[in-house]
């Protein structure tokens, strides 16, 4: 209901704005991206020593073209790397790592709202390669991963033009996605014969009831005027 509604929304607002004059001009090369970095530190001293730690680093710079007025088209590629360690004094400490690259085609419409404000829905088709180690500290168990996914999500926001050539976004990615995932998994336990396993899944669902969807980005437009 809530995805029916907010799409509701957006429609609504595409088709009332499109009375406004056109900024985006055909032609004009649309560069930028999102950057993020996250890391969080926990400690419990209550009887038991335990510690954890995470860092998170994305990168997912993107260029396009205006094909039409307000219309991009382009192509976007990203970078993720997440790890994660633990510690607790009864037991190993567990580090897990995880690299992961992507390539993306996109479409974005923009819809001038008035005093250098956008609205904007943008909908791409992308790929990732995914991998993840993990192992204890005593290196008793090990475990790896690697797969692949394939991803169509749409993806809604606002954009300001701070001046002729360079605006701030935000919005909520992938609101709507719908994915195909495969992995193939292995672990290692010292005495024992190596396991492996493989997965596929789909999936299609919404982030709407998670804030960390929420994203900050930044464009740069060279025009021809």
């Amino acid at each position: 209901m809530k995805i029916k509604i907010l799409l509701s929304a957006f429609i609504a607002l595409i088709i009332f704005s499109q009375k406004t004059n056109a900024q985006i001009d055909k032609g004009t090369i649309w560069l930028g991206g999102q950057v993020s970095f996250s890391t969080n530190n926990a400690q419990t001293l209550n009887g038991t020593s335990y510690s954890s730690k995470s860092n998170s680093l994305i990168l997912a710079p993107a260029v396009g073209i205006a094909v039409k007025n307000n219309l991009i088209e382009g192509v976007d590629v990203l970078y993720q790397h997440i790890s994660y360690s633990n510690n607790l004094d009864t037991f190993p400490s567990n580090n897990s790592y995880s690299n992961n690259y992507g390539i993306g085609f996109f479409v974005r419409k923009y819809a001038s709202l008035g005093k250098g404000f956008y609205l904007f829905g943008q909908g791409r088709l992308g790929t990732t390669y995914l991998t993840q180690n993990s192992g204890q500290g005593n290196a008793n168990s090990s475990s790896s991963s690697k797969g692949f996914n394939i991803g169509l999500g749409f993806y809604p926001g606002i954009a300001y033009q701070v001046s002729k050539r360079f605006q701030l976004e935000t919005g909520f990615n992938n609101v709507f996605v719908m994915q195909y995932q495969y992995t193939d998994s292995k672990q290692t336990n010292t005495g024992s014969s190596p396991y492996e396993s493989k997965s596929n899944s789909f999936s299609v669902g919404s982030s709407l009831s998670n804030l960390s969807s929420f994203t900050l980005g930044f464009r740069y437009l060279i025009s021809k005027s």
